[in-house]
């Protein structure tokens, strides 16, 4: 299973794709390095179905960040990737690892998170400048 990350009002990338061993570690550092999305609630336009913003990410049902948010999560995130000192990708592997084992956002460890899953440093800056340039993005 994989993830198709659709821009909705684009400036120049229009989408990002990533397996769901590469996702989930992404979306958990979202949900870590942007908390104000934890419990934001929001409703799908056409259909009047609420959703959570932080809950958005876990599932590949099309749900949508806003730009406003979708900005802010990349800018949380290249922040946080530039504020590490040594960003190689063992280290940011390594964090991620203990915010799993650690951290009880989302209940990670209950949904199986852990072996198997890893995103490296480049990944997450690829995804940060998406979300940046989006205008907004879908999650299918």
């Amino acid at each position: 299973m994989g993830f198709s990350i659709v821009a909705i009002r684009p400036e120049s990338i229009t989408h990002f794709t990533c397996t769901i061993w590469g996702w989930r570690p992404i979306w958990f550092y979202v949900v870590t390095v942007y908390p104000q999305c934890v419990g934001l609630r929001l409703t799908i336009p056409e259909t009047g179905y609420p959703y959570r913003l932080d809950e958005a990410g876990w599932t590949n049902d099309g749900l949508m960040v806003p730009g406003e948010h979708a900005v802010a999560i990349g800018n949380a995130m290249l922040e946080s990737i530039n504020a590490t000192k040594d960003s190689n990708p063992e280290k940011i592997a390594k964090a991620l690892k203990n915010m799993l084992e650690h951290d009880k956002i989302m209940d990670a460890i209950k949904q199986g998170y852990g072996p198997g899953y890893y995103v490296d440093t480049q990944t997450l800056k690829e995804f940060a400048e998406f979300a940046i340039q989006s205008g907004g993005f879908s999650i299918w």
